[in-house]
């Protein structure tokens, strides 16, 4: 967890370079590199503040065909945009080659997931995983 997170989504996302610059702190007291109970007990006040808990994950740049990926998204007004780039070739096997000499039109569907880490789906939230595909045009 973070030493000094300043805001609720700085102690919800530990990247790897924050780890780096030694602004992270081992909380679990079973691993040989625990920060200790006052160092916890501190970093855990700051949470409560944020009604943050500890993040399950540390955020690394994405290799492979993930690394290919770029995307960014913005909620306003009770919708989420989100905007997904990458190459139309990429040359790797696991992914739709976008080969506008031979083909105008891909079916698509997107995934998306919500680790809220509660195990169920918060209300006013919704899943889309259900096989629905979309036709990606290109003009």
């Amino acid at each position: 967890m973070e030493k000094a997170p300043e805001n609720y989504i700085d102690a919800m996302i530990l990247r790897q370079d924050e780890i780096d610059k030694g602004e992270a702190i081992i909380a679990d007291p079973t691993d040989a590199n625990y920060a200790g109970d006052a160092a916890v007990a501190a970093a855990w006040e700051i949470y409560k503040g944020f009604n943050a808990v500890v993040p399950e994950r540390v955020l690394r740049p994405a290799t492979g065909g993930r690394g290919d990926v770029i995307s960014g998204a913005t909620w306003s007004n009770g919708l989420w945009m989100m905007e997904i780039k990458r190459a139309l070739v990429t040359n790797d096997p696991d992914d739709v080659q976008f080969d506008l000499g031979k083909k105008r039109e891909y079916e698509y569907s997107v995934a998306t997931f919500d680790n809220c880490g509660r195990g169920e789906i918060p209300p006013g939230h919704n899943t889309f995983g259900d096989g629905q595909y979309q036709i990606l045009r290109f003009e």
